[in-house]
């Protein structure tokens, strides 16, 4: 059965350029699952940065979503299982469908995952106040559940060499002109990232716990008002701040044209959550959430500048190639929300 899988997924990819799948491939994989249709509609659907994401719908019976992971990870099938452990746990989150207790299906190089289709739609932006809750309720759960999976989740490094090593990468970045490439308003911006990393949060919330690594907002499905968490690649043991960070990053940040910032009023709504979880103060809240959202902000700069680097320097139309002067736009996005947590700080 494994390799069976392994064979369908391979095949599957007929078009390397746009990754349609075959039908018959699809109908295959159905019957493999015993999960047989007498119709099936296949399409790609949104997977972001790290994974590519096939639907096999097959209407009122329910669909399968094939990803494919481009992140080679490779405690992908630890994470999965975590997320099965949680769902178990009776968190609200994505499952992933298993053959001889494989959760991850390797073949020719590829890394694929199965799991059924979610009902309900991915949040585009920021949440509404009044799905915050739900979504903080989501949270709480993972950091209380101790679930059998928990132990073979990938450490964190120490608080020293992470903040040592977002320097390293700065100064590579900048010795290496990257920063300049991006263009000159963004180059003194970038200047200033070091200082945030500063005033990281305080001992304490360096604790390590079981984590979901990525709680950006796109990575939960809402349907009639209840939020499912999904994309569990990320998942380690990570520092208190991380997935604080996160939240606030995402759940708290507004646009005004294609700039960000941080809201205060869902600041202080978040804020409000964290101290009565973490029975601290209101301004302890405060201080947290904008120190950990700096950390996260900071590191994902970094990455966004690094692959921007590495695409600028390997480009052959740098003058017109849209995914670099797409990159700069989120790059220059995150740099704005940065700039606003330096000013709450």
């Amino acid at each position: 059965m494994f390799q069976r899988i392994g064979q369908f997924l391979n095949r599957a990819v007929v078009n390397t350029s746009t990754f349609e799948l075959d039908h018959s491939v699809a109908r295959e994989l159905l019957e493999a699952f015993s999960l047989r249709s007498e119709s099936i509609g296949v399409r790609r659907i949104s997977g972001g940065r790290s994974n590519e994401n096939w639907l096999i719908d097959r209407g009122s019976a329910g669909g399968l979503v094939i990803q494919r992971s481009i992140r080679n990870n490779p405690f992908l099938e630890q994470c999965s299982i975590f997320a099965n452990d949680l769902r178990a746990a009776e968190v609200n989150c994505v499952t992933y469908h298993s053959a001889y207790n494989k959760h991850v299906y390797r073949y020719a190089g590829q890394d694929f995952r199965l799991m059924p289709a979610m009902p309900g739609v991915a949040i585009a932006s920021s949440p509404d106040d009044a799905l915050v809750p739900n979504l903080w309720t989501i949270y709480e759960k993972i950091s209380q559940t101790n679930c059998p999976a928990v132990g073979m989740l990938p450490p964190f490094e120490s608080t020293e060499f992470f903040i040592d090593r977002l320097i390293l990468k700065f100064k590579s970045l900048s010795n290496a002109g990257a920063l300049c490439a991006l263009n000159e308003a963004l180059d003194a911006e970038f200047r200033e990232i070091p200082n945030g990393l500063k005033t990281p949060p305080t001992e304490r919330w360096w604790t390590l716990k079981p984590s979901h690594g990525d709680l950006n907002i796109r990575n939960f499905i809402v349907n009639d008002g209840e939020p499912c968490l999904i994309d569990f690649e990320n998942c380690a043991f990570l520092p208190l701040w991380h997935d604080l960070g996160d939240i606030v990053r995402s759940w708290c940040s507004d646009k005004n044209q294609n700039l960000w910032f941080i809201s205060t009023r869902k600041l202080e709504l978040v804020a409000l959550l964290i101290s009565d979880f973490f029975s601290i103060s209101g301004d302890e809240a405060i201080d947290l959430a904008v120190r950990s959202a700096r950390m996260v902000t900071t590191k994902l700069c970094m990455h966004l500048a690094t692959d921007f680097h590495e695409r600028f320097y390997y480009s052959h139309n740098r003058n017109t190639d849209d995914s670099l002067l797409q990159s700069v736009a989120i790059i220059r996005s995150q740099m704005s929300l940065l700039n606003s947590l330096d000013r709450l700080s």
